[in-house]
């Protein structure tokens, strides 16, 4: 089974549950839980789960729960995501947050081999109507296409592309924007509070010249973007900017905007970045106190 058939068969376990418990009035709330990861890369658990959001929303059959929402109540009710997340407290997060359906799930790394095990639970009886796990080798294909299974899902004909229709041109691209906050992964780094902005990130105490990161793992159609990034800084704090392990900005945030409040983020123009078709990786490193960010913008060139 490709990578394709993981998220796939993911976003077809929601589009089931959907019909199957007669939601057709009304878009059903739905709360997809970070994964957990079991012998893979801590990052895939949160990839995986970011990415089964994004199809679901592109199917616009659903409310679907942002993840600051979801860290937001988990912080508050003291629940870990780093420990697994079983149905009773799934049951208990789901209510919190107003949601009809909620998912939980696992990727498991076996060798080589990857499996992604999910759960769909009903919030009205509090219990699984389905699981489902598939396994796959190719994690780089995870996202890939994805489109068009929702397409038969939800019945519409696939047409047949000719080489100059084809999807991910530059007349398909659609703008890219990310919460700073929403990270996938990160080493020292929290979301702050004002008057720096409860949406904007930076150091995370003890407060030091340490090593300091963040990752983001998001969805794109391939083509040429132009990178922006919302920040404030009363000093030069310049970072790293990579985009899949490649360097697009080694003196990234370099300018001062004024101070570290949100009246002073501003947002500057780093650089011209190729991105591919599905899953892409966003990295702002820096080997010393970080700068304020609060958002960051990909716009489609043609």
């Amino acid at each position: 089974m490709n990578g394709r058939s993981l998220i796939s068969n993911l976003v077809a376990i929601a589009i089931f549950v959907f019909a199957f418990n007669g939601f057709a009035a009304s878009k059903p709330t739905v709360a997809v839980l970070d994964f957990e990861s079991v012998g893979s890369e801590e990052y895939l658990g949160k990839a995986v789960a970011e990415i089964v959001r994004t199809e679901l929303i592109d199917t616009k059959k659903f409310r679907v729960v942002e993840r600051s929402q979801i860290n937001k109540a988990l912080s508050e009710q003291r629940f870990q995501q780093s420990g697994v997340i079983d149905e009773r407290s799934a049951t208990q997060i789901g209510k919190l947050l107003g949601a009809d359906l909620i998912i939980i799930g696992s990727v498991v790394k076996i060798g080589s081999s990857y499996t992604i095990n999910s759960r769909m639970i009903d919030m009205k009886t509090g219990e699984a109507t389905l699981g489902k796990n598939v396994t796959g080798n190719d994690l780089n294909l995870l996202a890939n296409l994805s489109r068009d299974l929702i397409d038969k899902l939800l019945g519409t004909p696939k047409q047949e592309l000719t080489a100059d229709k084809r999807p991910f041109t530059s007349k398909t691209k659609k703008t890219i924007t990310i919460a700073a906050g929403n990270f996938t992964a990160a080493r020292n780094i929290e979301v702050g509070v004002l008057p720096h902005g409860d949406d904007v990130i930076h150091n995370a105490p003890p407060y030091s010249n340490a090593v300091n990161w963040v990752d983001y793992v998001f969805v794109a159609d391939e083509g040429l973007y132009e990178l922006w990034i919302e920040y404030a800084a009363a000093e030069s704090r310049p970072v790293v900017i990579s985009v899949n392990a490649q360097t697009v900005n080694s003196q990234g945030l370099a300018q001062t905007t004024g101070g570290w409040n949100l009246s002073n983020q501003r947002k500057v123009f780093q650089n011209n970045v190729m991105l591919k078709e599905g899953q892409n990786i966003l990295r702002l490193y820096r080997n010393d106190y970080f700068p304020h960010v609060r958002t960051i913008q990909f716009l489609p060139r043609n």
